[in-house]
């Protein structure tokens, strides 16, 4: 059985990663089997893991009076979660986040995948709920560059999120293949009035090694031509 160790002690002075470093303890705590410990092992094993900075924080945190349902609520590993997550994750301003989304569009040079992949960050502090898939879709039929396919995808009444990425995604494949297949032929081209203009260059300059030879004229002497 593999062993797993514990992600590196968290930075404390780098409190916007603290959900990164979460992400990391949480899959270790999950392919080690410590979820499966009880609560106090759990949150021990978490407050260890994070470092000795962590020890004054835990202790500043207010935990409900215990009940018969939850006689240990220090303990309890989600509450203790959720207690640091109030701790370093600022609680976000949802206007400003759903303004940054929709004023999103695709730039200049930018790939249909890296549009779709901000459009997907951008929505996950937005709270859309069930209405996330239809904004990312608008997103995208109003905020893609190429104004064709943004026509195209505004014709299909019944358009998908995932069809308007397979429609984006195959117009730019096709613009792609297109512009290489004239960057090609333009290339051949231009070879061949390299080679045209080589050859003509290469090419004796006939008639004047014959010109040269008239002037000659034969010795009377010896009947040999001389200069």
């Amino acid at each position: 059985m593999a062993k797993f160790g514990p992600p590196e002690p968290f930075d404390f002075t780098q409190p916007a990663e603290w959900l990164m470093w979460r992400q990391r303890f949480s899959r270790f705590r999950v392919a080690s089997k410590l979820d499966k410990e009880s609560g106090e092992v759990q949150v021990n094993s978490l407050l260890y893991s994070m470092g000795r900075d962590a020890e004054p924080i835990y202790g500043s945190f207010v935990f409900p009076a215990a009940t018969e349902a939850m006689p240990h609520p220090e303990y309890d590993f989600n509450l203790v979660i959720q207690k640091f997550d109030e701790h370093f994750v600022p609680k976000r301003n949802v206007i400003h986040d759903r303004a940054c989304f929709h004023k999103r569009s695709q730039r200049a040079g930018e790939a249909v995948e890296a549009f779709v992949r901000s459009l997907y960050e951008l929505a996950q502090h937005c709270e859309f709920g069930a209405g996330k898939d239809e904004q990312i879709r608008d997103r995208i039929v109003i905020g893609i560059m190429d104004k064709e396919v943004s026509q195209k995808l505004q014709l299909e009444a019944d358009l998908t999120l995932e069809r308007a990425i397979q429609l984006a995604r195959q117009s730019e494949q096709v613009k792609q293949q297109s512009a290489e297949r004239v960057e090609i032929t333009v290339n051949e081209v231009r070879q061949k009035q390299y080679n045209s203009t080589r050859r003509s260059y290469d090419k004796p300059h006939q008639g004047y090694g014959q010109k040269y030879n008239e002037n000659k004229l034969n010795c009377q002497r010896c009947n040999r031509m001389h200069d």
